[in-house]
């Protein structure tokens, strides 16, 4: 067996762990393995814990026979969550919109709630607004408010 370059010679029956960062690492494969490039042209001969990339695609069970039957909701979970996760980032990963930054105790200027203090919680990007909860007990939610209508 190659290792690395080298000639390894094993005896028969010796134990061997195979460890998958060592994969993918062949250069009569992959020129340049180490570097990070999603759009080489051979991904699919990449090694997975599965077998090669393009068998467990492929859904070809002889080349890779322990497909994983929760794959394709998996993906989409993954999808799903990395989109909630960035969805307020604009596409060079600033936030949408800039706005002052407002932490700890306020008093509110809105009708309904004018003179009350409360704790800011979070900013919430999808309303574009700050949400409150009561100044002391902090699991009782009270509202999501403007900039304007809050007084640091």
């Amino acid at each position: 067996m190659m290792l690395e370059g080298h000639k390894v010679v094993f005896s028969k029956g010796q134990p061997v762990n195979m460890v998958m960062a060592t994969a993918n690492r062949d250069r009569s494969v992959f020129p340049d393995p180490e570097v990070f490039d999603p759009d080489r042209e051979n991904l699919d001969m990449m090694l997975t814990w599965n077998g090669q990339l393009k068998h467990v695609m492929a859904r070809n069970y002889s080349g890779a026979p322990r497909f994983c039957p929760g794959y394709h909701l998996s993906m989409k979970v993954a999808k799903e969550v990395c989109g909630q996760f960035t969805k307020d980032l604009n596409q060079w990963g600033g936030f949408q919109r800039d706005h002052k930054k407002i932490e700890g105790l306020v008093k509110i200027k809105s009708r309904g709630y004018f003179g009350k203090h409360a704790a800011v919680a979070y900013f919430d990007f999808s309303k574009d607004k700050y949400c409150l909860t009561e100044k002391h007990h902090h699991d009782e939610y009270i509202g999501c408010f403007d900039d304007e209508e809050l007084e640091v």
